[in-house]
């Protein structure tokens, strides 16, 4: 009987891994267990909750020429106006019983 040759397909070497076959601390870093490099696991941030304390807008005196912003507060000859819509007075005639778009009572 003659002896063929058998065509045996060697395995492919892989890159050696440095931590193939050492145990690892955890499933998370894959760090092995003797190299002391531990990564511990991160704890999500706690969440604070502020509250926030809101204090009513200080009333100032109406003024041409001044920017305003929504919930801003004025006085124009003794009444008191709350800006609805943020704005610069660049015409004398925008006072605030003259403009309702701008400005309400309160």
């Amino acid at each position: 009987m003659s002896r063929k040759s058998r065509n045996v397909r060697q395995p492919r070497r892989r890159a050696v891994s440095p931590t193939l076959g050492k145990r690892s601390c955890c499933q998370l870093c894959r760090v092995p267990a003797t190299s002391g490099k531990h990564r511990k696991a991160t704890t999500p941030p706690t969440t604070t909750t502020h509250h926030l304390t809101t204090t009513a807008p200080a009333t100032t005196s109406w003024r041409q020429g001044s920017t305003y912003a929504i919930g801003d507060k004025v006085t124009y000859q003794g009444v008191t106006y709350s800006c609805r819509q943020a704005h610069t007075v660049h015409d004398p005639n925008w006072t605030p019983p003259n403009t309702p778009a701008l400005w309400s009572r309160g």
